[in-house]
């Protein structure tokens, strides 16, 4: 990604024209490394209590085998990205974000809208 960025810098070195133009040309790659964010086993951990959800209330949402949840959460194995990716997908239609970690706070998951009375 660094290297998308330095087009970038080089295109407002040359105008603002130059800077749309590079920017339309690269945000098909930019949107690709937003979604290529895949979650950590402790996010899968607390999306599920979160939720509510057993191991095996998250594989009939994801597709995704109850073993492969179980070791992933146990960070015995790393699924594959669509793997990953489906899980994801199962929480986020059940409500949930995820937020990436930075410098100053871990990453994290939390209920995207509360049900009232909750």
């Amino acid at each position: 990604m660094n290297q998308h960025v330095l087009y970038l810098f080089y295109a407002l070195a040359a105008g603002v024209k130059g800077l749309v133009r590079m920017i339309i040309a690269t945000l098909p790659i930019l949107c690709d490394v937003a979604l290529s964010m895949t979650i950590s086993p402790a996010q899968c951990r607390a999306a599920r209590a979160l939720l509510h959800w057993s191991q095996r209330d998250l594989t009939e949402r994801s597709g995704v085998a109850m073993r492969t949840i179980a070791d992933f959460e146990r960070s015995a194995r790393t699924p594959f990205e669509r793997t990953l990716r489906d899980i994801q997908e199962a929480f986020e239609a059940g409500g949930i974000m995820f937020l990436a970690g930075d410098n100053v706070a871990g990453e994290g998951v939390r209920r995207r809208h509360a049900a009232l009375g909750e």
